[in-house]
């Protein structure tokens, strides 16, 4: 089994798995596509084997987000595992789980118009779209991305992921927009080299693309949180909506916020230093799956391996600043 550690002990042999749980899936009404920790499964009802535990990149999974969607029609539910099953064999999820899908509704906030100016980073997709934070533009109701070398392009939200603080927008004409960043078809794991580029803090330094980076940490977040890492690559204010690369040129990630320092140090009068995080690409993926027949596909940049001087000098062009207002 995958990722299995076998301990021997004098004649004993204790035998730590990774184990799965079959979790049924059902929704009303019934045949909707569902995701699991951004992965497609299929369509409503079905069965999905759950982690419990094991050893790996994946051990002792706490939790699982469940997502059912159709066209402007959603539900989301994070299944939790049960402290004690650990301990005394009880199943950690439930047996079923069912998710009612309701029309998505805009925010009381969003209908209001925008209540402050909002500057983040965001970078297009081979599908024509451009991923940012959606908290970069909720509330906002006029978006400009604005090129490397000074263009405007005003933009629009699509698309948006509320739960895992995703938002695709789109521009009326796809070829203005720089060449597609490239999405990792493989998960990084804890201690793999990653870096950003954004446009932190840009009244203070500067419009031009600002490079940070790190490692991933750990594959799972905030108490455990499964849809993002935490990640070394330090971050500011600016920063949200980035991507967040592999040494191949491959997002793997989004950059997404930091660890509130003053709060917890507030909490616990310890002060925490450059705990940060970034939502997993499944759940990217996941969007786009739902979108790409409404596409308008542009050019991906090559991906490769190569240092961090070419990397930053192939990519940098390709993200941008989004300025919500």
């Amino acid at each position: 089994m995958k990722n299995c550690l076998l301990i021997i002990l004098a004649f004993s042999i204790l035998s730590f798995g990774c184990t799965y749980q079959a979790v049924n899936i059902v929704t009303i009404p019934d045949k909707v596509d569902i995701y699991v920790n951004g992965i497609p499964h299929g369509k409503s009802p079905v069965t999905a084997k759950l982690l419990t535990d094991g050893f790996g990149a994946d051990s002792f999974a706490k939790s699982h987000l469940i997502i059912a969607r159709m066209d402007g029609f959603e539900d989301e539910k994070l299944v939790l595992r049960s402290p004690s099953s650990f301990w005394n064999n009880t199943k950690p999820f439930p047996v079923t789980v069912t998710l009612k899908l309701r029309k998505i509704e805009p925010d009381a906030a969003d209908e209001k118009g925008p209540v402050t100016r909002a500057v983040g980073t965001g970078w297009p997709t081979k599908f024509g779209y451009v991923v940012t934070n959606y908290h970069v533009v909720r509330e906002h109701d006029k978006i400009t991305l604005i090129l490397t070398d000074g263009k405007e392009i005003p933009a629009t939200i699509f698309a948006r992921d509320k739960v895992n603080d995703i938002a695709l927008l789109k521009v009326s004409n796809s070829d203005e927009l720089p060449a597609a960043l490239p999405l990792s078809g493989t998960n990084p794991g804890a201690g793999a080299k990653v870096f950003t580029l954004g446009y932190p803090l840009v009244s203070i330094l500067g419009t031009k693309p600002k490079f940070t980076d790190g490692v991933i940490s750990s594959l799972s977040g905030f108490q455990d949180d499964p849809r993002t890492y935490q990640i070394t690559v330090p971050l500011q204010a600016g920063n949200s909506g980035g991507p967040l690369i592999n040494q191949n040129g491959e997002v793997v990630g989004i950059v997404t916020y930091k660890l509130d320092a003053v709060k917890v140090f507030e909490w616990t009068g310890d002060l925490p230093q450059n705990v940060n995080y970034a939502v997993k690409i499944h759940y990217l993926k996941a969007l786009l799956d739902f979108l790409v027949s409404q596409s308008s596909p542009v050019k991906e940049l090559t991906r490769g391996p190569a240092n961090l001087e070419d990397l930053v000098r192939r990519i940098q062009s390709s993200v941008i600043i989004v300025l919500a207002e």
